[in-house]
């Protein structure tokens, strides 16, 4: 699927485009706790950073890079606990893409320590949530050709949140945010480093999980995929998906990860 043009989003409720007068908020949640150390870290990285250059040139018309999406990079774990790692319009990302090509880094820098303040946040990605709904609304009231696109929230954990009741608390909080477009999407990939783990990918039913209990939790976080997803997720290669399904990945390993956080990101994207 090409990310140039214009951004739709797939769902039946979710049909405002994304543009210059309806901008798209995406936010990245990393877990950079300690049990990310090696090789997860890096992939994690890798693929969101791949996510931000595909939404990058869906931003470029000519060569003018239009503000169609804002991004929000939120770490959780690392040395600062929460913090907001990097954020802006594609354009504030323009110098950060370059250096990163010059110096073959990526965006986020892969590091690690500490638990897993998974609680925390998703309250942080509230509060952006918020704020940037409100920003929103007052623009729409001012100008009738504005919207409010559902924003997309992309969560990468390899593990279980230090607190899972305030874990689920705050994730449902962010899943019933409206918009006049749909309610914000919450969608997480589980990593897990073992060769031997098998792939669970989009399940419709907490049995498929095999008892893994890091999976059953996200899997009660995760929003519900639409036919729409089904087919958009089907054009990232990402098969197997039936209805019910959840945007939701057990196990996913590097191939899996780079096109579920792909999916992620254009799932609103046409």
């Amino acid at each position: 699927m090409g990310l140039s043009g214009t951004y739709i989003i797939y769902m039946a409720n979710y049909s405002l485009m994304w543009g210059s007068k309806a901008p798209g908020h995406l936010i990245y949640l990393i877990d950079q706790s300690g049990s990310m150390s090696g090789p997860n870290e890096v992939k994690a990285a890798e693929a969101v950073h791949a996510a931000i250059m595909d939404t990058f040139r869906g931003c470029v018309q000519g060569t003018e890079v239009r503000n169609r999406v804002y991004i929000t990079i939120i770490g959780y774990g690392n040395e600062q606990g929460v913090s907001i790692i990097r954020e802006g319009w594609m354009t504030d990302f323009v110098e950060d893409l370059k250096n990163c090509k010059a110096n073959n880094t990526t965006i986020i820098a892969p590091k690690s320590y500490g638990g897993t303040p998974m609680a925390e946040a998703f309250m942080l990605a509230g509060r952006c949530l918020s704020s940037w709904i409100t920003a929103r609304q007052n623009i729409c009231a001012n100008d009738p050709r504005a919207g409010i696109p559902a924003p997309i929230v992309i969560n990468i954990t390899d593990g279980y949140p230090d607190n899972r009741n305030s874990a689920t608390t705050e994730a449902k909080k962010i899943m019933n945010m409206s918009t006049p477009d749909g309610n914000v999407l919450l969608f997480n990939i589980h990593m897990d480093d073992s060769e031997e783990t098998a792939e669970i990918k989009f399940p419709n039913d907490k049995a498929q999980l095999n008892g893994v209990e890091a999976g059953e939790f996200l899997f009660e976080i995760s929003s519900e995929m639409s036919p729409e997803f089904i087919q958009v997720a089907k054009q990232q290669k990402l098969e197997g998906i039936f209805p019910g399904a959840k945007g939701f990945v057990v196990n996913a390993k590097g191939d899996t990860l780079v096109r579920f956080v792909r999916f992620g990101s254009a799932v609103s994207q046409k």
